[in-house]
């Protein structure tokens, strides 16, 4: 990668598809120029507000049906720069290391939709999980907790310095 070329993270399938009719940008690095952006779906919501329609994989502070405005940045135009209205929704992201146990993100996927939740696969290695309340946010931290304590799979919240 060159000194002026950046990643763009995508979503191949997101959660809100239907909804979706803009994509936006957002810095994985944070303060500076980052080298890596997140692609971010979301629904117009007026001239520079707009929901977002997907699960994040990577930004932080950023859920499901959160309100959010942009504004240019670096080479891009529409980046986000302030959440103004939270959606009281949770991410959650599940990392299946680098030798990735298929079964574990089976079962993952398979306890996440019983339960009524969404999620996005990025690659074998890595989902990223809505929680629409408290109550879902709190069930899903213990399932996965259970499973990181056995070895099975790393998570974390999308909130910094936050849990359920």
């Amino acid at each position: 990668m060159s000194g002026s070329e950046s990643e763009v993270v995508v979503h191949d399938q997101p959660a809100w598809r239907d909804r979706a009719d803009f994509v936006l940008f957002a810095a994985i690095d944070g303060e500076g120029t980052p080298k890596k952006w997140e692609q971010i779906w979301a629904r117009s919501r007026g001239e520079h507000s707009y929901e977002i329609c997907c699960i994040p994989f990577f930004v932080y502070d950023l859920a499901l049906g959160d309100v959010v405005v942009v504004g240019p940045r670096d080479d891009k135009h529409f980046v986000i720069s302030d959440v103004v209205e939270k959606s009281g929704r949770y991410v959650f992201r599940a990392w299946f290391g680098e030798n990735h146990d298929r079964r574990a993100q089976e079962e993952l996927i398979e306890f996440v939709s019983a339960q009524g939740l969404l999620v996005e696969r990025r690659s074998a290695h890595l989902v990223a999980i809505d929680a629409a309340s408290h109550a879902q946010a709190q069930m899903l931290g213990d399932f996965l907790e259970e499973r990181e304590k056995a070895g099975r799979l790393s998570y974390e919240t999308g909130r910094s310095g936050e849990q359920p």
